[in-house]
């Protein structure tokens, strides 16, 4: 059996992705911050870590939590589609909701290039 103590809880890094990520959409540094900047930027990061959770990971759409290759890949969907997000809304637009698009592309791809199970039979 694999010991799972030094991997994260794909929800762990969905908190951790949304709250970093509502702060960046934020875009504190432009001193235009109010109610509806923060839940416009709450929203998107929102709509970015539910659809990085909704596209396929390692060949499954859902998997087990004892599952260590699904939560790398998870894990890295949320982390990458996060990142791709950011630099999104640097690059292209100002528009936190285009970048949150951006995002969850970048999460689908990120599960489409992840390898899935190879070898043996499974019994699920």
């Amino acid at each position: 059996m694999l010991s799972n103590a030094g991997a994260m809880n794909p929800m762990q890094t969905s908190v951790f992705v949304t709250a970093v990520l509502t702060v960046l959409f934020c875009r504190p540094f432009q001193g235009q911050l109010s109610l509806t900047v923060v839940l416009v930027a709450l929203v998107a990061a929102l709509a970015l870590v539910v659809g990085a959770w909704c596209a396929p990971a390692a060949g499954k759409l859902f998997a087990r939590t004892s599952d260590a290759i699904w939560r790398r890949a998870k894990n890295a969907q949320l982390v990458g589609g996060g990142a791709a997000g950011y630099l999104a809304l640097l690059l292209l637009t100002d528009k936190p909701g285009v970048a949150a698009i951006w995002g969850i592309v970048a999460a689908l791809g990120i599960g489409f290039l992840m390898p899935g199970r190879t070898g043996g039979a499974t019994l699920e």
